[in-house]
């Protein structure tokens, strides 16, 4: 492989954190586990976050992991699911630059439903500041780049 870059990987190496779960890793006493997902990459000298959890949680678990979201690259949300990504307003106070990858959906509610009596909103929460005004970048044809948000 190729010479360390400035994170301190080598060239084509990828590293990936999870930086929230729903089970907790064994012996980590220190960090949240809540229902959801949110994963920390580094590639190639970028770093990505994908899915974000169900809250800021993930954040705390960062911060405990050393991990600097002011110097994520960008951010995907792989659906419009509240678990993967209702800790995006956390992100956004975090960091003001990274552009936010989410495949474009019609508003709609989304709802998880059961037996005919369980219905429970599971989509993410549009009402987030600053979600309305987010430009989101389409999967077709991109490259996650570090360029400023839009």
């Amino acid at each position: 492989m190729g010479q360390p870059n400035a994170g301190g990987h080598r060239e084509n190496e990828m590293k990936i954190t999870c930086l929230m779960e729903n089970d907790p890793p064994e012996g980590r006493d220190d960090l949240i586990a809540e229902f959801g997902l949110s994963l920390h990459v580094q590639t190639d000298g970028r770093q990505i976050l994908f899915d974000t959890g169900a809250s800021g949680a993930f954040a705390e678990n960062a911060e405990t992991l050393g991990i600097d979201l002011e110097e994520v690259n960008a951010a995907v949300l792989s659906h419009h699911h509240f678990d993967h990504g209702g800790g995006l307003g956390r992100f956004l106070e975090a960091n003001h630059r990274a552009p936010i990858y989410l495949r474009e959906a019609e508003p709609a509610d989304r709802f998880f439903k059961a037996l005919a009596i369980l219905k429970r909103p599971i989509g993410l929460d549009l009402s987030v500041p600053g979600f309305s005004h987010l430009h989101f970048n389409s999967f077709e044809n991109s490259k996650i780049n570090p360029e400023a948000r839009s």
